[in-house]
């Protein structure tokens, strides 16, 4: 659930879908289609019976974790799931691109997404994959609008896994990341 930093009126809630209000919560209008992964595999780290445990019933299993519209344009939003995938839309939901970095795979879960404050193609995405026992931490950057991805992690070590990125909205090029067990 997150406002929209250019249109004051703007709502945005998940599920696997994105849903939008512009009246204080009155109507709302699903503006997504389903976002997630179709068919996840299972990760080798899950157990036979937490497998079978599962209440959820069918190949999709995800939910859109986290909603990132843009503070330069309101037309501009980022998704991310946490099956591992990341989403763009330009025009208000008409229309959706998977700008998902190559490495990303099912259950790494897209905990943030920071659409930049100062360029509309730069966006942060901090990635949380220890549910596949990868402690290491994983922020990527784009600025290109999702067509390319650089793992940014330099100085953070293995096992603090990260949480969130937030971009400084007045410092351009200064980041923060939260992780299990610090800030960076």
């Amino acid at each position: 659930l997150t406002f929209s930093p250019a249109d004051p009126h703007a709502l945005y809630f998940s599920n696997q879908f994105v849903f939008r209000t512009t009246d204080g919560g009155n109507h709302w209008e699903k503006i997504s289609p389903d976002l997630t992964r179709e068919t996840p595999e299972v990760p080798s780290t899950l157990d036979p019976a937490t497998i079978a445990d599962s209440e959820e019933k069918g190949p999709r299993r995800g939910v859109v974790y986290t909603i990132a519209p843009s503070p330069l344009t309101a037309s501009d939003i980022w998704c991310g799931t946490d099956d591992g995938l990341v989403w763009r839309t330009r025009d208000s939901g008409k229309s959706w691109t998977n700008v998902t970095p190559r490495e990303l795979t099912a259950w790494s879960k897209v905990s943030v997404l920071e659409a930049s404050h100062f360029d509309a193609d730069t966006a942060y995405a901090a990635v949380d994959r220890h549910r596949l026992d990868d402690l290491r931490p994983w922020i990527y950057r784009t600025r290109d609008g999702g067509r390319s991805w650089s793992r940014i992690v330099e100085g953070i070590p293995v096992g603090d896994y990260v949480n969130v990125v937030r971009e400084d909205p007045a410092r351009r090029g200064l980041l923060f990341a939260g992780t299990e067990t610090g800030v960076f």
